[in-house]
């Protein structure tokens, strides 16, 4: 909503530009270079900041969700080959859920009623539900199924998004319309693999996990 504004807000400056522009016409027909800068800047300054740095944290959580995702195959992967029942971490499932919340907080709203962002004993339930439907589709795959190819990560990329879509629906609706929904601020868990997502740069580009 603040970012709608504020690009309502550009618009409604563009309109200004135009009409100075006009103004300026009537003059002798030119802009001066310094007068269309100036102009520019006014347009484009509250876009990019309203919307920049929000595209540079959704960039950011795509990137620290993928390294999450790395490390619960990378775990599921070593203990299927020790022989081990192939039980995804829970803190790894939540955190996984978690980070993908923050990217999809428009699907808390609906028509005009929104629901409140999920809190801890959602995200628990959610991470079991998960962790439970991973765990049965695992046990049935053979022991030479590679977890980190994209068809399998794919398989539990989906039943970490039932568990997600599962704990929206069970939320209650509220019609608090002036406030839409804000995400809690990150668990420690969250906020390591955002840490390594920021570690990992290299100059201004992301590194993404090393998939095959």
């Amino acid at each position: 909503m603040i970012i709608k504004n504020r690009i309502l807000t550009a618009l409604a400056v563009s309109i200004s530009f135009g009409a100075a522009a006009g103004r300026a016409a009537e003059g002798d027909g030119k802009l001066t270079q310094q007068q269309a800068q100036g102009f520019a800047q006014q347009i484009v300054a509250p876009v990019q900041q309203a919307v920049i740095p929000k595209v540079n944290e959704a960039v950011e959580t795509t990137n620290a969700s993928s390294w999450a995702l790395w490390d619960l195959i990378q775990d599921l992967s070593a203990k299927r080959k020790a022989g081990a029942k192939p039980v995804p971490d829970l803190g790894l499932v939540e955190t996984s859920i978690r980070l993908r919340m923050r990217l999809t907080t428009g699907m808390l709203c609906f028509g005009t009623t929104c629901k409140a962002y999920p809190g801890d004993g959602d995200f628990a339930r959610a991470a079991k539900y998960s962790q439970k439907k991973i765990q049965t589709f695992v046990s049935k795959l053979k022991p030479d199924d590679d977890l980190l190819t994209k068809t399998r990560r794919d398989d539990i990329t989906y039943f970490i998004e039932r568990g997600r879509k599962r704990m929206i629906t069970n939320l209650h609706v509220t019609f608090n319309l002036k406030q839409p929904p804000q995400a809690t601020p990150m668990t420690p868990g969250e906020d390591k693999y955002r840490q390594m997502s920021l570690e990992k740069k290299q100059d201004s580009k992301l590194v993404y996990p090393p998939w095959p």
